[in-house]
C-alpha cells in the first residue's frame, strides 16, 4: 500500500467514525430519561479510561491526571518517584445532552492533543429496569512531538491514531461495582518492530468502603493484531492498577499504583513491552464537576 493509498484509508475510517457519532448525537437530542441512574463511585473516568458516566447538559467536567516517576529508580533519592519527573494529562469535557458529551484532553510527555466524543447507550438504573451501563467514546489524536520522530518520510497523518472504547458496568449491590472497557487504537504510523493495531480488555472491580470512598483494582489486557514489520513484533504486556477513591459532590480523587506510565491507553501499549515491576509509579486523577447535580 503506497503512502497515499495509506492516507486515503485512514481518511475513510475518521469520517466513518464521525458520521456514527453524528447519528448518535441526532438520536439523543430528544431523549428524557424515565429513570434514576446509578451513581457509580468513579464517576467518568477511572484512571486513563472513561466510564459509562457521562456529563449531563450543560455540565463541564475538568480532569487531571498525573503520573510520578519509577517507584524503583531512584529510592529514597525522589521520594519513589513523587519528587522525579511526572508526565501529566488534563482536559476538559462537556455535556451537550444527558447521552453525548465532547472532550478535548493535552499531555506532557508525547504532547498529545486529544479531541473525542463520548455517547451514552444505556444506564443502569436504580428500579431494576436497565441492568447494565454502556457507553461509546471515540477520539482521533495528534502526537505533537518535533517531526523527527516520525522519520524521512514525513506525513503529517502520521502523527495520528485513533482510540475507539465501549465501556459496560454494573453495580452488583451496594458496596461493589464492575466495569469492563474494549479499547481498539490505532497508529498511522510507528516504529519498526510494533504493532499498529491494538486491541484491549480491561476489566475494574471496586469494593466500597462508604458511601464516597473505595478501593479499587484494575487489569488492562491488551493485544497487538495488526503490523507492517517484516520482524514479529513483541506483544504487549498486561498493565495493573491498584488504588483507593475518594468522592465528593464535585469532585473525584484517585490514588494509585500502576505500570502504565504512559497515560493514553494506545501509548501504553506501544510502549509497554515488558514487564517489569520496576516500571510501576504513583499517580493521582482529580475529576471536577464545574456545576452541581440535578
Amino acid at each position: 500500500m503506497t503512502d497515499k493509498q495509506a492516507i486515503q484509508t485512514n481518511a475513510t475510517k475518521w469520517i466513518q467514525g464521525i458520521s456514527l457519532f453524528v447519528f448518535l448525537i441526532v438520536a439523543s437530542l430528544n431523549t428524557k430519561a424515565q429513570t434514576t441512574k446509578t451513581d457509580y463511585i468513579w464517576d467518568g473516568r477511572l484512571l486513563n479510561h472513561p466510564t459509562t458516566t457521562l456529563p449531563f447538559k450543560g455540565q463541564n467536567q475538568i480532569y487531571v491526571v498525573h503520573y510520578f516517576s519509577s517507584l524503583n529508580q531512584n529510592g529514597f533519592e525522589d521520594m519513589f518517584g513523587i519528587y522525579g519527573t511526572a508526565n501529566i494529562q488534563m482536559g476538559i469535557e462537556h455535556g451537550f445532552s444527558d447521552k453525548f458529551s465532547a472532550f478535548f484532553l493535552t499531555e506532557k510527555v508525547n504532547k498529545t492533543q486529544e479531541l473525542g466524543f463520548r455517547y451514552s447507550i444505556v444506564q443502569q438504573d436504580i428500579e431494576g429496569i436497565n441492568p447494565v451501563g454502556m457507553s461509546l467514546s471515540f477520539s482521533i489524536a495528534i502526537d505533537g512531538r518535533n517531526k523527527r520522530y516520525f522519520g524521512e518520510n514525513y506525513y503529517f497523518i502520521n502523527r495520528c491514531f485513533y482510540t475507539t472504547q465501549f465501556s459496560l458496568t454494573r453495580q452488583l449491590n451496594h458496596l461493589c461495582e464492575l466495569m469492563v472497557n474494549s479499547t481498539f487504537s490505532h497508529f498511522n504510523m510507528v516504529p519498526e518492530g510494533y504493532f499498529s493495531t491494538y486491541m484491549s480488555l480491561n476489566p475494574s472491580f471496586a469494593i466500597k468502603l462508604s458511601r464516597k470512598k473505595a478501593l479499587f483494582a484494575s487489569v488492562d489486557l491488551p493485544l497487538g493484531i495488526a503490523s507492517a514489520s517484516e520482524a514479529d513484533p513483541e506483544q504487549p504486556s498486561p498493565i495493573i492498577s491498584l488504588g483507593a477513591i475518594f468522592k465528593s459532590r464535585t469532585h473525584n480523587f484517585q490514588l494509585f499504583v500502576s505500570n502504565g506510565g504512559q497515560i493514553i491507553p494506545g501509548k501504553e501499549y506501544l510502549n509497554n513491552t515488558k514487564f517489569d515491576w520496576n516500571n510501576f509509579c504513583f499517580g493521582f486523577n482529580i475529576n471536577v464537576k464545574t456545576s452541581k447535580h440535578k
